[in-house]
């Protein structure tokens, strides 16, 4: 779990010393604490917004969609894994703490590689947009017949990888409207008209995610977020004289 701490010394120590009530310290310190999450939503929702790079492997130009891992709205991204603040009157610091073990690897300065478990020998990795949209589990993604063949198949690099292939149909074309010609996945009573033998998921022994430095909001930033959201409760618990 990543936890971030705002440490309020120097002036605001001296301030602090003349909160006499350690309830009006604890104000303060809840007052910063909002803003150091107001912050860290902002800068997770600025990383959201950040054009992506579909360049080679696994989408090698395919636009995929938005998969909403710093922002969403499915309980699962960064951003939903801030927790409720917490403070330390006696310690005069306010902290964030965010559950999410995928950014704490992508935070890491050294992440280790990301391996198969359950005795599985390797990790499904999306191959098109299609895929990369299901939010199940790969073995559950639904081809026409439920038909799902383990094989060998290139990139469009000319690399050739072990992979999960249709076997049968699995999406269809949108036959009229503004999204007529685009490829929907099939489910329920829609027949599949196209997808077999297409490349579902390319299969690797492991996953070696980049070490991302902005992963995490800036020090600097939450503490000036704190701190300015501080000092209104200082001015009004003080009348002003801060």
């Amino acid at each position: 779990m990543n936890e971030i701490t705002v440490e309020f010394g120097g002036g605001g120590a001296g301030v602090f010393k003349r909160l006499l009530s350690s309830g009006f310290r604890k104000e303060v310190l809840d007052a910063a604490a909002q803003g150091m999450t107001v912050e860290a939503r902002a800068h997770f929702a600025r990383r959201e917004a950040e054009p992506r790079d579909n360049s080679g492997f696994p989408r090698f130009g395919q636009a995929w969609p938005k998969s909403n891992f710093w922002k969403g709205t499915r309980g699962k991204s960064v951003a939903e894994k801030i927790g409720k603040p917490v403070v330390d009157p006696g310690a005069g610091t306010a902290t964030v703490a965010i559950d999410s073990p995928a950014l704490a690897h992508k935070a890491n300065p050294n992440p280790p590689p990301i391996r198969p478990g359950g005795g599985r020998k390797y990790l499904a990795i999306p191959a098109n947009p299609l895929t990369a949209a299901w939010d199940g589990r790969p073995r559950d993604f639904p081809v026409q017949g439920g038909e799902m063949k383990f094989g060998y198949a290139q990139t469009p690099e000319g690399r050739t990888m072990p992979a999960l292939v249709a076997g049968d149909n699995y999406f269809r074309r949108v036959a009229r409207g503004r999204n007529a010609g685009r490829a929907q996945l099939a489910t329920g009573r829609r027949l599949a008209t196209e997808g077999a033998g297409h490349v579902l998921f390319w299969l690797v022994a492991k996953a070696q995610i980049k070490h991302d430095p902005d992963a995490l909001p800036p020090k600097e930033r939450l503490g000036e977020a704190a701190q300015k959201a501080a000092g209104g409760v200082f001015k009004r618990l003080l009348g002003g004289r801060v």
